[in-house]
């Protein structure tokens, strides 16, 4: 057993570290070329994509897993298929979103944009990571991973001169993703049509909501200040802005590199009670948040000695911004492990959304006084209280078990 959780934290870290090495090693590209102006424009396009992309996940990859290994033989190939269709639901719901989002942002902008917006979702779908958790094959899913950012990183070494080049290079390393998850692994041949293949994908909907609800809101919830910069910054302070949260975004990727293996190894121990449960969270935090704590900082280091030579952007200048939304990275991870791997374990999805949908409001209303008043910090700053504010909610759940 501990073999193969440690496999599986092995490929999924390598997936990962795919996922962040390659984009980074084109991420100073991509600042020089387009500049800090276009740099942002180009991190709106990706936030709206990337928000469309969290509708289409839903639960799949936690308790529609969860819900695919408790069934077996058969049950299994028609509850798959059922979780897929319901995925093709929301992926219609998501292209909506997804237009009515474009129009609000670049009403002005190229219609061609769409279109690379709307491949890269398809891309997204059919990749189906659903199905490499559910079979254990994180190790297909690293090297898929692997070929899709390869053909991204050629994509700006060779094509990339401006912001169509840089969006159509994208929507297409998701298009190969998709394309190769369908050949390698042939997933569809594992579907089971059932009568009742309609009615269960929007049960499953249905159902899980809250837990979606409470998800969304902590993307949309970590994304605010990107959502509402082009609103309160200036077109400059807001590249700068976005390039001080992309490389945070690194700091972050670590932490969700081993997410999704310990969110399964969770799963199991509520099988061995709440104590059990309690004492492994525990240790989750005092393990991961002191190394969190160390990458940050080692980040912070480095970032500010090479950013003159990499992006020809002095960050030293911005010291207080990077530390800011640094310590609001660090109090994510606490109160993502408090939440998402405790309350969500243990099924309490309606408190865990409400708490997030608390913390969305008064990361909106603080990020957006703050941010008119202060700029970029003034903005981080909201973020960070926000964050304080529903530590200390998580914390008294943790440590009264109120609701438990």
């Amino acid at each position: 057993m501990k073999n193969i959780f440690f496999k599986n934290l092995f490929w999924n870290s390598m997936g990962q570290f795919t996922n962040l090495v390659i984009p980074l090693i084109g991420f100073p590209i991509l600042v020089r070329k387009l500049g800090l102006q276009s740099y942002g424009e180009m991190i709106i396009h990706l936030l709206i994509w990337q928000s469309v992309c969290m509708i289409l996940d839903y639960n799949y990859n936690s308790l529609g897993v969860q819900k695919v290994l408790a069934c077996d033989g058969n049950e299994r190939r028609i509850v798959s298929l059922n979780l897929f269709l319901s995925k093709i639901y929301l992926f219609s719901l998501g292209i909506i979103i997804f237009l009515l989002a474009s129009v609000f942002y670049f009403y002005n902008e190229e219609k061609l944009f769409i279109v690379f917006g709307i491949a890269y979702l398809f891309g997204y779908l059919m990749t189906n990571q659903m199905w490499f958790s559910v079979n254990e094959k994180f190790y297909l899913l690293a090297f898929i991973n692997f070929i899709s950012k390869f053909v991204f990183l050629i994509g700006i070494f060779a094509f990339i001169s401006d912001l169509r080049s840089v969006l159509m290079i994208q929507a297409l390393s998701l298009l190969i993703s998709g394309f190769l998850s369908v050949f390698i692994t042939k997933y569809p041949r594992e579907f089971s049509i059932s009568d009742t293949m309609y009615r269960d994908g929007f049960l499953f909907l249905k159902e899980t909501y809250p837990a979606f609800s409470a998800n969304f809101s902590g993307y949309i919830l970590s994304n605010v200040p990107l959502y509402l910069g082009p609103m309160l910054l200036s077109p400059s302070n807001f590249g700068i802005y976005s390039l001080i949260d992309r490389i945070v975004r690194v700091f972050l990727a670590v932490y969700s590199a081993i997410n999704q293996v310990l969110f399964r190894k969770t799963l199991s121990m509520v099988l061995l009670g709440i104590s059990q449960l309690r004492e492994y969270i525990l240790r989750i935090l005092v393990l991961i948040v002191p190394l969190y704590i160390l990458i940050c900082g080692f980040g912070i280091l480095v970032s500010i000695y090479v950013s003159p030579l990499l992006f020809h952007v002095n960050l030293k200048n911005y010291l207080p911004y990077f530390v800011q939304l640094s310590a609001w990275s660090i109090f994510s991870v606490v109160n993502s492990i408090l939440g998402y791997h405790y309350l969500q374990s243990l099924q309490k999805y309606r408190e865990y959304g409400n708490i997030m949908a608390v913390s969305l409001i008064l990361t909106i209303l603080f990020t957006y006084l703050f941010g008119k008043l202060y700029a970029i910090g003034g903005m981080v700053s909201g973020m960070v209280l926000s964050e304080v504010i529903i530590l200390f909610i998580l914390l008294h759940i943790y440590v009264t078990k109120r609701g438990i």
